[in-house]
């Protein structure tokens, strides 16, 4: 792993002369050493570290230094004691321009260190240097698709750091990434990391490149767990609208609901709820998610699991026809890719032949048969003249019932108070003048003189005996 170590005690002091004479940019020194000091000297490491004169040029970003001293014929790829080469120094300290240098001399860009890591794990940094460095690396060779011996990838690094390293998870998806190499010993996907820091933008990247939204990890556990965990309502809501199964139980025998309740989510809860997770699962110790959220004290959520557990007691629901997993489904589905149906059908929002709508459907691969997309053409269909209205297959409201719709998690828009109501609205009605007194000045003869005041004359000609 380590370069050539010096053997002696003077062959040590020359090394060390030789890394101060580097430290301080003595190019005429470093020459003298080179022409009359013992042999290699260029490429002895010190003992200590394994440093070599090489290392604390790439280091310091020092180009001249670099070029110098490879020009004399130092190697370019010495590792150190801990197997990291001046190419992985320069990407980790994020520069670009000595990595690019040390890469056109030839570098070895897939040697590996102490921990199985290559140059591109030292690139997983949220600067926009570092992204250079990851892109001079992926440019010279370098393996995208590298495990350290803990069982992680590059990617698996960059999704952990989300959402701050988002450029760089979308810069090694875009060199070939797989998205779903999990880690060698827990399972966790990058799935899971994006969605368990709700980087919706590298859980959509993760999806539309290949990314099993049910693969599981070694607790049984899905994407969906991690994002209800977080409460991200949104990621839970694209990874349904890719097929996500939210019904899935952990070893310890918790759904997502029961992560949802723990962090008193009820928009999470209700969601998953609707889209099949049982609200009468238990736990491996018997408790239910809306008991969980009663002892946290979230109110909203244990209110959202009662009317769940309720719903689910009730034969059929909200109704089989309007409740229909598959109608749900295209729902969420429709609703995630609705800039690409949009794009299928240009100009065509309001009047759309069925044909061309069908066929569209089938190139983005919506998720429904023949018989079930038929009933959807004749919700919207009406007329029967072969047009539907593509802004109303989007909103759903034909063939989904309306509490599964999005809209419905919105914010309910509060009653206002009927007019003339309360004692001060039916003086005012009576045309009585409101108390504008403040409080700490307010008398009740102030307030008794303005209304009688505010009284017509005729109100005082009271009928005579």
């Amino acid at each position: 792993m380590a370069g050539p170590q010096p053997e002696d005690r003077l062959r040590t002091l020359q090394v060390y002369r030789l890394l101060q004479a580097v430290h301080r940019g003595d190019q005429e020194q470093i020459t003298k050493m080179a022409a009359v000091g013992v042999g290699g000297l260029l490429n002895l490491q010190e003992p200590r570290d394994g440093t070599a004169a090489l290392h604390l040029a790439a280091a310091g970003n020092d180009l001249e230094m670099l070029s110098f001293l490879m020009s004399l014929g130092s190697r370019p790829d010495p590792q150190d004691h801990r197997g990291r080469t001046p190419a992985m120094l320069a990407a980790e300290q994020g520069h670009d321009p000595a990595l690019t240098l040390l890469a056109q001399n030839h570098a070895d860009m897939n040697l590996l260190d102490t921990e199985g890591k290559g140059v591109v794990f030292y690139c997983v940094r949220p600067t926009r240097r570092h992204g250079r460095c990851l892109q001079v690396a992926l440019r010279h060779g370098a393996e995208v698709n590298g495990l350290a011996l803990d069982g992680g990838s590059a990617l698996l690094l960059s999704a952990h750091s989300a959402p701050a390293c988002n450029a760089t998870s979308l810069t090694l998806l875009e060199r070939g990434a797989d998205p779903n190499v999990a880690n060698q010993s827990t399972g966790v996907s990058p799935l899971m990391l994006a969605a368990q820091t709700g980087s919706i933008q590298l859980v959509r990247a993760l999806l539309q490149r290949g990314g099993l939204p049910g693969a599981r990890d070694a607790q049984n556990q899905t994407a969906v767990h991690y994002a209800a965990r977080g409460g991200f309502f949104e990621v839970i809501q694209v990874l349904c609208a890719y097929g996500a199964d939210v019904g899935v139980v952990s070893v310890a025998g918790r759904s997502a609901l029961h992560d949802a309740a723990a962090v008193g989510h009820a928009h999470c809860c209700k969601f998953l709820a609707q889209r099949g997770c049982n609200p009468k699962q238990k736990t491996s110790d018997g408790v239910l998610p809306r008991q969980i959220a009663k002892e946290a004290g979230h109110k909203a959520a244990a209110k959202e699991l009662r009317r769940a557990e309720r719903t689910l007691g009730k034969a059929g629901g909200a109704g089989p026809a309007a409740a229909a997993p598959w109608a749900v489904a295209l729902y969420d589905w429709s609703n995630e890719h609705q800039a690409a149906l949009l794009a299928a059908l240009p100009g065509l929002p309001d009047a759309v032949p069925v044909d061309r709508f069908l066929e569209a459907l089938a190139a983005l691969g919506a998720p429904a048969g023949p018989e079930q997309l038929a009933a959807v053409v004749a919700a919207h269909d009406r007329r029967r003249d072969g047009v539907l209205s593509l802004a109303d297959f989007l909103r759903g409201g034909r063939y989904v019932a309306k509490a599964f719709l999005l809209a419905a998690y919105g914010a309910k828009k509060k009653k206002g108070k009927k007019a003339g109501g309360g004692r001060a609205g039916r003086s005012a009605a009576a045309g009585g003048p409101a108390c504008r007194c403040p409080s700490a000045r307010c008398r009740p003869t102030c307030c008794v003189a303005a209304t009688m005041a505010a009284r017509p004359a005729s109100w005082w000609r009271r009928p005579g005996p």
